[in-house]
């Protein structure tokens, strides 16, 4: 499953607004991305399971009128109202969206769980799979596993949760 992780916007509780452009166009599949207005018709939608509503919200992503490129958030909005005042979220929380399946994403709030794997994610410490988009420390530091992590992670098996125990 790939997952991504945005920031909450300060339009979230207002507009109901989410900024997907972290999520980049890759994420979601080509046919999502629809015309700019409902009249014109929509993408195929994709469903999301939002944690803390009882109902999937099906939606697409417009996309500009003038560029034809993605608007960068969801067409249906509303329950982005909800999954904030449910879930307690601040302006400065996050939230973790998760591709389930080629149509199908959930969308929760960042714990420091997901925040943990997301943080190792680009050494590779809790996901084995290299994203061509995953960046390595920039700082190499004496007693550091850098350049043993390879070999460290073969002995890790799967895993969501780490701790340090020393």
């Amino acid at each position: 499953m790939d997952s991504r992780v945005i920031q909450l916007p300060p339009s979230a509780q207002k507009h109901g607004n989410l900024n997907l452009r972290p999520c980049r166009k890759d994420f979601f599949p080509a046919d999502v991305f629809g015309p700019p207005s409902k009249a014109e018709g929509m993408g195929v939608p994709i469903t999301l399971k939002v944690e803390g509503l009882p109902n999937p919200v099906k939606t697409d992503i417009p996309t500009d009128k003038d560029t034809g490129k993605p608007r960068w958030l969801f067409r249906e909005r509303s329950w982005v109202k909800r999954f904030v005042r449910t879930n307690l979220l601040s302006t400065t929380a996050s939230v973790i969206i998760t591709r389930v399946d080629k149509r199908e994403y959930s969308v929760a709030p960042a714990t420091n769980a997901a925040r943990q794997q997301l943080l190792f994610a680009g050494t590779a410490v809790a996901d084995k799979r290299r994203r061509a988009d995953s960046m390595n420390s920039p700082f190499r530091y004496a007693g550091g596993k850098f350049y043993a992590r390879k070999l460290i992670m073969q002995h890790i098996p799967p895993h969501t949760h780490y701790c340090e125990p020393f």
